[in-house]
């Protein structure tokens, strides 16, 4: 079982390594992320790139029996969408309701509505309908480095992939191909198109969860990629600015601006990933809770003492 995941890793990394290099022109020419003034870039990189990954990973997904990744495909249409010209807001969110309604309807065996109305099911419902949203709105915000999301999501599902029956083999090996591209120096971006896909995928993976300490356990193993987006909501929130202002107050923004090169920071939350997963993989709970303190102090240091200070002013530049 395992040589053959093995096989499958090596085939999508292939394709997928195919399918960039003949797409890279294209997106060069066509589809470019121009620098603002919250951009860790200064020149222009073409995006969209996680169009590769999508298409890959899900197609030959579904080959293997794994179908629910065609029902994230309506956030990757709508990332490619804002990718190229800007969506709206209102209408963003909905397509992320109707995907985090589908992926509850596929994963867990309920009816909402089955004759008897049940308050606690239905606010149960409305509860995981709000927090996958905002899984996929944080893996989002996260991606804002080379490598970062990228390098994470690889480890995170190729982790779940080799320790349970989710046939996620082909996206992880889609994804590794992807970042050999967007490695620093990045020659192209996934865009929201991956983002938000890798969001979904994301939310898919925690409501697989057999039972309560295995989920327990998978939000654990992500918290590296959603523990600073996270509290960067939170401290803001009590701060008294709107949170979904644009800024550059996440701490992997605040440590880029004290000097540190993508590759460095990224490599912190690959590393974290990979040490977490390694725990979740053996088995060893105590372990991974463990670490997992380690992480949040280790990020309340960095922010601390050595990336640029948390302040208001840098919400507005």
């Amino acid at each position: 079982m395992i040589m053959n995941k093995l096989e499958i890793l090596i085939v999508s990394f292939l394709i997928n390594l195919l399918l960039l290099f003949c797409i890279y022109p294209f997106l060069k020419k066509n589809i470019l992320a121009i620098p603002n003034k919250r951009s860790s870039h200064y020149k222009k990189i073409p995006t969209a790139g996680g169009i590769s990954f999508v298409t890959v990973g899900t197609i030959y997904s579904y080959f293997l029996g794994l179908w629910q990744p065609l029902l994230i495909i309506p956030l990757a249409i709508t990332g490619i969408i804002d990718d190229c010209i800007i969506v709206n807001t209102k209408t963003k969110y909905f397509v992320q309701l109707v995907t985090a309604g589908l992926l509850i309807k596929s994963t867990i065996n309920y009816k909402i509505l089955d004759g008897n109305f049940n308050p606690l099911i239905i606010i149960g419902t409305i509860f995981i309908l709000i927090a996958l949203t905002a899984f996929i709105n944080l893996v989002n915000f996260m991606d804002g480095l080379d490598g970062l999301v990228a390098g994470c999501m690889s480890i995170i599902i190729l982790c779940i992939s080799f320790t349970s029956t989710l046939q996620l083999v082909p996206i992880a090996g889609s994804l590794i191909a992807f970042l050999i591209f967007n490695w620093q120096p990045a020659k192209i971006f996934m865009g929201d198109v991956g983002s938000t896909f890798l969001g979904g995928i994301l939310g898919l993976i925690i409501l697989s969860s057999s039972n309560l300490i295995e989920l327990a356990s998978r939000l654990i193993l992500i918290t590296p990629l959603l523990a600073d987006a996270s509290l960067c909501i939170v401290r803001r929130y009590f701060a008294g600015e709107k949170i979904f202002r644009p800024h550059k107050l996440h701490l992997f923004q605040r440590l880029h601006q004290a000097g540190y090169k993508h590759y460095q920071i990224s490599s912190i939350y690959i590393i974290s990933t990979l040490i977490l997963s390694i725990f979740y993989y053996f088995g060893y709970l105590k372990l991974l809770f463990l670490f997992c303190i380690f992480i949040l102090i280790f990020g309340l240091f960095l922010d601390r003492y050595i990336a640029v200070p948390f302040k208001k002013s840098l919400i507005s530049e």
